[in-house]
């Protein structure tokens, strides 16, 4: 499953007191026909109406502290959250919520987990610029399944997202194949942009080559790393043979990843 991550801040115009002594809250939690800050732009009928868990720090294996429901208003994608006050974690939450509203300019961050399906997203140009456009399916239905919103740690950002799915209860295979699907869609989606700049006439923009030649060396040594663990500890040493087969299966990763 590509489980991608977006954060957000939460709109205080959608909270009241009221709404929060219930565990009720409705989040902005995206915003249509603007580019966000991982270059997409999303297109009304993108999300749609879905339902949602909502979960403490993206942990699948916690039990959902509440549950809700996605709308589109206007350009607003918008989340009707109803935390399940039964539960001690969820009023701890609702505590940590409270206590960010009234305490100064609020900083608490909150993110959304979610698939981007088949059809629901073309590379093109849109407001003057080129990007990943997020869009409805043919049939009219979402662009995407929605599995879950969370409250996160402030500032936790990318990092958060990453030490998430490491949590999300996820066993060794499921999560090496996660990786690797998300190895592959991110050199998919390369070659794309490349594809889309060199029809423009232009290339790749300086700091973007940067940050693939320095993810293709990152790429490399995790792949010498996992051929090195892959033998067993106290084998013997590799023949000749041996050692040709694990620098083919390295170079067929790095063309499989297409960083070759």
């Amino acid at each position: 499953m590509d489980l991608l991550f977006k954060s957000f801040i939460i709109d205080l115009k959608s909270l009241t007191e009221e709404k929060l002594a219930k565990g009720e809250i409705s989040v902005v939690f995206a915003t249509m026909g603007i580019w966000d800050k991982d270059g997409d732009l999303a297109l009304p009928g993108f999300y749609g109406n879905q339902d949602v868990a909502f979960l403490p720090t993206h942990d699948w294996s916690h039990v959902p502290i509440g549950k809700g429901r996605t709308r589109e208003d206007g350009d607003k994608a918008v989340a009707d959250i109803k935390m399940n006050l039964d539960l001690q974690a969820a009023k701890d939450w609702l505590s940590a919520i409270k206590f960010d509203l009234k305490n100064g300019t609020p900083i608490q961050e909150y993110s959304y987990g979610f698939k981007v399906l088949e059809g629901g997203s073309r590379m093109g140009e849109m407001l003057g610029r080129n990007g990943r456009i997020l869009q409805p399916r043919e049939d009219g239905t979402p662009g995407c399944k929605i599995w879950e919103v969370s409250p996160v740690l402030v500032g936790a950002g990318e990092k958060t997202c990453t030490l998430s799915a490491k949590a999300a209860g996820k066993t060794f295979t499921d999560e090496s194949q996660a990786v690797l699907d998300a190895a592959e869609g991110l050199a998919e989606r390369a070659k794309a942009l490349a594809a889309l700049r060199e029809k423009e006439g232009r290339e790749l923009s300086p700091a973007n080559m940067e940050r693939l030649a320095s993810m293709a060396v990152s790429f490399q040594k995790h792949a010498e790393t996992l051929v090195k663990l892959s033998a067993p500890a106290h084998a013997a040493a590799p023949s000749e043979a041996e050692v040709q087969a694990r620098r083919e299966l390295v170079r067929m990763a790095k063309r499989r990843a297409g960083l070759d």
